[in-house]
């Protein structure tokens, strides 16, 4: 036989919501964007992003990242790599290589509502059209 219920208690309170955007990831700072792009021919694909208005290539290797929400200046963080070659699965005599990322100098290459990048094959740096590109921009 089964004993009886005992007496159930209060319910407790719930917590705050989160930021939300088209992923939901801001990393905590009080600005944040980032995107992941591929490339196929000249045509950019958005895989993913987070308070980015557009991704565009400007030319051969330079690319454009125009923010949904703009910094409060020029003052922010960048992270970003490339890849060149295919994105099936990497062994060391595939044609699938790494770059880097760079900001050019020039002025307006870093505002607050846009950033522009260079994708550079390390051998040589020159700025060639990667298959991906992931770029981050952050401001505490």
């Amino acid at each position: 036989s089964s004993g009886t219920s005992g007496k159930s208690g209060s319910s407790g309170s719930s917590g705050s919501s989160g930021s939300s955007g088209s992923s939901g990831l801001s990393f905590g700072f009080s600005t944040s964007a980032w995107a992941v792009i591929t490339l196929s021919g000249t045509t950019v694909t958005v895989r993913r992003d987070y308070n980015m208005y557009s991704v565009v290539r400007a030319s051969q290797g330079i690319f454009t990242f125009t923010f949904t929400t703009a910094f409060t200046d020029s003052y922010y963080a960048t992270y970003g790599s490339v890849q060149y070659g295919a994105l099936a699965s990497p062994n060391e005599n595939s044609d699938e290589y790494n770059g880097v990322f760079t900001i050019g100098r020039s002025t307006g290459n870093r505002t607050a509502s846009l950033c522009r990048i260079s994708a550079q094959y390390t051998v040589d740096a020159r700025a060639y059209d990667p298959v991906y590109v992931s770029a981050v921009f952050i401001r505490g």
